[in-house]
């Protein structure tokens, strides 16, 4: 029986929105126990600028690839072991020492002229 494995790709802003959550409710926790004015300009300035770092975040990432906003759950199986995936590798470039061929024909003239280059 094959062991699966739920991946949750997170979306880039998660640490910004804990952040900004951490830092709303020990606002709200000082301000109710009356911590003392300097510290309270303190962590309404961390908070609001933490806000802002959000917003200005997902406006870029809503702008340049909304893709990443978008959260993903995947199920796999498990990985192989680093080493197994190492040795396959090696197996594989070792099995295979000529470089490929071009997979798109070279036009009739770049052809001819390829020709007359290796010839001389």
């Amino acid at each position: 029986m094959a062991d699966k494995r739920q991946i949750v790709r997170a979306t880039p802003l998660k640490p910004t929105i804990w952040m900004t959550g951490v830092l709303v409710w020990a606002t709200m926790i000082g301000l109710f126990l009356r911590i003392p004015t300097w510290a309270g300009i303190f962590l309404c300035t961390l908070t609001g600028l933490s806000f802002l770092l959000y917003m200005a975040s997902y406006i870029f990432f809503l702008a340049t690839d909304r893709e990443a906003l978008s959260e993903r759950h995947l199920t796999r199986g498990a990985r192989s072991h680093p080493s197994e995936l190492r040795a396959q590798n090696y197996e594989l470039l070792e099995g295979n020492s000529t470089m490929p061929a071009a997979t798109t024909p070279l036009a009739p003239e770049e052809n001819v002229s390829r020709t007359k280059i290796q010839s001389s």
